[in-house]
């Protein structure tokens, strides 16, 4: 059996999590019906994102619907109010506004408008007919929730092509089986051993779908025993109930000290120990995972692969905010399904922020030299020769960031130029950032708050950023090392960071100008630079497009001349970069007589290299029968550039044989180096 250590390592746990889900095809995904049914009340982007995730390689081929889950689907599909809880609130609201006017009548009199800004019964009553006239306009429509047509034609694609071919079990003896095991509270199922009404004198189970959490199992199990390529389930499920989850006393979160796993919003589980030895034995299942779509998402987004889940991520903050907001337990509107088959509420992953405020500050980063390295390893001059260079560096951290160190000039023309290149090392090197007593607290706090990884710690930070920079008390180096929080938690997803870095443009403008220009140079500064200083192996390139877009504005043009400067001679390694000659990314592609491709370059630089039969380096060889759209993503990915920043040259609209092929390694400090166009 598998012994659930404490505090339990949830990083790590995340991190096999996102592993198992896109680096291996022995790991097979099974759907419950409460995931299903949260799919059909979110947005249609964020449904769409989770569908293309589960449509890709190597996912495609090994996620899987049971039968019982479809079959529970099928009946939930007939309740709007179990698909969408719009419609339930929506009646509560439309019934109360009835009885406030109903009861307002009986109740207000010129004595008791009087002391109201309407100052008479009439005017009093007439405002409130015409308030609650306009909000049941503008609520009618949510009446609808959801056009359940409409998105079973979006999710009927996705659900026929992994609905598991596998016939129906044994119900009878499935019941007999769930019973015996109810006696020992073996999982799943015993919390659902109570389900059903009284009728006269005997218990009437009709309906009562006692047993339908084993039989989603038996079918699981039996699934993966019969393919011996399974190695990894993950199931993912909204039910948080004690029969299919273990929750620790405490975990350990992303780099913080254990956290009490206490708060039902912040509630963190793993499978139930029992399932994962049972999967085990009788599968040859060597790993568990059990998920629901809140945490599948924030584990990517935590472990920065969160790219695709943008809307997913944002969906989840509003409705765990407000789960939280009116002291709900649980999330996606489990309720209404809970109602209907008797489940607890699901309980989302959300790691509080449980650390000590800002401490004393340390010593600055030291400043190495007057010079620093520049790709190849050598001391690197300024472009004009007068103007001397300071290099701030460190130590390698853990293979985040160990190419050369940030090239800063000394004197450039223009306060804001000047204020850049005043940051120290505890702005650029702000691993070792602990706190500035002499600034501003409140701005060292929302620091914190950003670092924590925790969306809910991280949203309210991102809230107060306006007056932050804005505080005169506030430290440049504090505005800069805010940019860089910012950059990572926008990287994590939290929805406040993301919209906050889309919409910065229009914060530089008057007096705060230049104290936004410094915030966006943290957060530019992030994704190229790792918290000792140096640059890092591979960019953290999540939100790379819109830091691009910002620096090409002409709001921003001494940050991009700055950023430049502080790349220094490892711009070379970069096709596009903020203050390069080159700001798109063209791959002009060649093919052979037959068809297949037999070249990839950008300008005089070839990126691409043939792959023989000999060669063992699967990870970088292209694949045949590839769209333009695959390749392109395949480009942006490997040399870290923004999807929109791609072409290819010729585009083609048919599937091309890219399998003679495999890319070049390329990192921010290889051999692989470009020349300006």
């Amino acid at each position: 059996m598998n012994i659930i250590p404490e505090p339990f390592d949830r990083e790590q746990y995340d991190k096999a999590l996102v592993e198992a889900l896109t680096k291996t095809d022995a790991t097979s995904v099974y759907f419950d019906t409460s995931a299903l049914v949260w799919l059909y009340r979110v947005r249609q982007q964020a449904r769409a994102e989770f569908v293309a995730f589960l449509d890709t390689d190597p996912l495609r081929e090994r996620s899987h619907i049971p039968i019982w889950a479809l079959h529970e689907l099928n009946k939930h599909r007939k309740s709007n109010q179990v698909l969408f809880p719009l419609v339930a609130e929506y009646l509560r609201l439309t019934n109360a506004i009835k009885s406030i006017k109903h009861n307002a009548q009986l109740f207000v009199d010129d004595k008791f408008a009087g002391g109201t800004q309407w100052k008479n019964e009439t005017a009093f009553i007439t405002a409130l007919e015409s308030a609650s006239d306009a909000l049941m306009k503008v609520v009618k429509p949510l009446n609808q929730g959801g056009e359940v047509a409409q998105i079973d034609n979006e999710l009927a694609p996705f659900i026929e092509r992994h609905a598991l071919n596998q016939k129906m079990p044994a119900l009878a003896a499935l019941r007999d089986e769930f019973v015996a095991r109810c006696e020992g509270r073996f999982p799943p199922g015993f919390e659902d051993m109570s389900k059903g009404g009284k009728t006269g004198e005997a218990t009437d189970f009709s309906g009562a779908n006692r047993f339908g959490d084993y039989v989603f199992w038996r079918s699981i199990v039996d699934h993966a025993r019969e393919d011996d390529a399974i190695r990894t389930v993950v199931i993912i499920s909204h039910d948080a109930k004690r029969d299919w989850v273990h929750k620790p006393q405490k975990y350990v979160g992303y780099g913080s000290k254990p956290l009490n796993n206490d708060k039902k919003e912040d509630e963190f589980n793993c499978p139930h120990p029992m399932l994962s030895f049972e999967i085990k034995v009788e599968a040859g299942v060597e790993r568990l995972f059990i998920v629901s779509i809140m945490r599948l998402v924030q584990a990517f987004s935590l472990q920065e692969q969160g790219a695709g889940f943008k809307e997913l991520a944002r969906a989840i903050q509003i409705e765990a905010g407000e789960a939280k907001a009116s002291d709900a337990s649980g999330a996606g509107g489990q309720d209404a399904l809970d109602a209907s088959e008797g489940e607890t509420d699901a309980a989302h992953a959300a790691e509080e922020a449980d650390v000590d405020g800002a401490k004393a500050a340390e010593a600055e980063a030291e400043v190495i030299a007057e010079a620093g390295p520049d790709a190849g390893g050598e001391p690197v001059a300024a472009e004009d020769e007068a103007v001397p260079h300071e290099v701030v560096g460190g130590d390698d951290d853990e293979g985040a960031d160990n190419g050369p160190a940030a090239v800063v000039p000394v004197e450039v023309a223009g306060d804001l130029a000047q204020r850049l290149v005043a940051l120290g090392g505890a702005a650029l090197a702000d691993g070792g950032y602990l706190g500035d007593p002499d600034a501003n607290p409140e701005a060292d706090q929302a620091i914190t708050d950003l670092k924590t990884h925790n969306w809910y710690a991280q949203n309210p930070a991102v809230q107060k950023l306006d007056l932050l920079i804005a505080d005169p008390a506030t430290s440049d180096t504090q505005r800069f090392i805010l940019g860089r929080n910012l950059y990572q938690s926008a990287c994590g997803n939290a929805w406040r960071a993301t919209q906050y870095l889309s919409e910065l443009a229009g914060k530089a403008h008057g007096a705060q100008a230049d104290n936004v220009a410094i915030l966006f140079a943290g957060a530019l500064f992030e994704a190229y630079y790792g918290p000792t200083g140096q640059l890092r192996t591979h960019l953290k390139d999540q939100m790379l497009d819109t830091l691009l877009d910002l620096a090409d504005n002409p709001l921003f043009e001494d940050v991009r001349d700055w950023m430049a400067e502080c790349l220094g001679g490892a711009a070379a390694h970069f096709i596009v970069y903020p203050g390069g000659a080159r700001q798109e990314a063209l791959f002009d592609l060649a093919f052979d007589d037959d068809g297949r491709a037999s070249e990839i370059r950008v300008a005089d630089t070839v990126v691409s290299e043939p792959f023989g039969n000999d060669d063992d380096d699967f990870l970088l060889q292209l694949s045949g029968n590839m769209t333009a759209d695959r390749l392109v993503k395949i480009l942006a990915g490997h040399f870290d550039l923004p999807v929109a920043r791609v072409e290819i040259a010729p585009n083609f609209e048919d599937a091309r044989n890219f399998a003679g092929l495999k890319l070049k390694p390329w990192t921010t400090n290889g051999d692989l180096t470009f020349a300006p166009p």
